[in-house]
């Protein structure tokens, strides 16, 4: 009688499973291996990381994650040329070449059509713009460092775009421009030196300057923030502003506007100024001391809710045109 192999086939295990297993064990090995030495073990899709090598007035019509620095551009950096989509400058540098006036180009540009850009991760230096935001809505720059331009970043006539959590280094004419630009917030953002911090002008309405530093220095000639020229309706709240020539904070010309629980203090004109042709000002709850004019100015009529808090400015009552205490 042939012998039955019933039994022999029921014991067998199939190759691709015991292979298995044996590769398993051996990256098991090599990552117990690597954890002794201290070396981290390479993710499996560490060769593929996507990174992108740009060049000077580059078009970006896709995502994307840079994998180089540019350097002495003469003209724009990166032009933006499609809706919804990432540039991650992943730590690098887009430099230009140091202009002395507004002829020497863009370091990101971000123009109508195009919409919903995010921005983030790395430094905008030496352009005559930073970034420039034209007629584009909902873009989002956020953990820039923009430093060294003649403006860091400019939106004209753009809404609901988002400024936030980056560093403005001596931007030599201003750190943020709002022009004819309405919702948009420039939020928890550094300021250093330059002419102006943050300036709303022709028509920036319904904007909110939310809790930004803003520390000037001897290049600091003019205002930390500026509400003017018919920008109405916008709310400057919890920011801390020192070190500027004229004014902390200033507001003429401009309707509806609201300062609040701001900390304005020493700078050597006065800390908070509400100048002619500031109508139906609301300013409330902001502390405004050691400035060397006054702690806040009222030269319009404001709406004046209480709270504000004025002492060792350079006038000996504090405060003009409105109660401090």
């Amino acid at each position: 009688m042939r012998p039955s192999t019933t039994r022999v086939s029921a014991t067998r295990r199939p190759a691709g499973r015991t292979v298995g297993k044996t590769v398993r064990a051996a990256a098991l090995t090599l990552a117990t291996i690597a954890s002794f030495l201290g070396v981290a073990a390479a993710p499996a899709h560490a060769g593929k990381s996507r990174l992108t090598t740009v060049s000077c007035g580059q078009v970006i019509t896709s995502s994307v994650r840079l994998g180089n620095d540019l350097k002495d551009c003469p003209g724009d950096g990166l032009i933006v040329g499609a809706s919804d989509i990432t540039i991650d400058l992943n730590g690098h540098t887009v430099d230009g070449n140091k202009p002395v006036d507004y002829g020497g180009g863009y370091g990101i540009i971000v123009r109508a059509p195009h919409h919903g850009v995010t921005i983030k991760n790395g430094t905008v230096q030496e352009f005559s713009f930073g970034i420039w935001l034209d007629l584009s809505n909902g873009n989002r720059l956020r953990r820039m460092n923009v430093n060294g331009n003649l403006i860091g970043v400019e939106v004209s006539t753009g809404s609901s775009n988002l400024i936030h959590r980056s560093v403005f280094d001596h931007n030599r004419d201003t750190g943020v421009r709002l022009f004819t630009a309405d919702r948009n917030r420039v939020q928890r953002n550094k300021f250093l030196g330059g002419r102006w911090g943050v300036l709303l002008q022709v028509g920036a309405d319904n904007n909110r300057v939310h809790k930004n530093t803003i520390v000037g220095d001897e290049t600091s000639t003019d205002r930390g923030i500026q509400v003017g020229l018919n920008s109405n309706r916008n709310r400057v709240s919890n920011n801390r502003i020192s070190g500027f020539d004229q004014f902390g904070i200033n507001v003429d010309d401009a309707f509806r506007n609201v300062i609040r629980w701001n900390r304005s203090n020493e700078n050597p004109g006065d800390g908070i100024r509400i100048g002619p042709g500031a109508e139906r000002t609301t300013v409330a709850r902001n502390v405004a001391n050691d400035n060397g004019g006054w702690g806040i100015a009222a030269y319009s009529p404001v709406r004046d809710p209480g709270g504000n808090f004025a002492e060792g400015n350079g006038q000996p009552d504090q405060c003009l045109g409105l109660d401090c205490f």
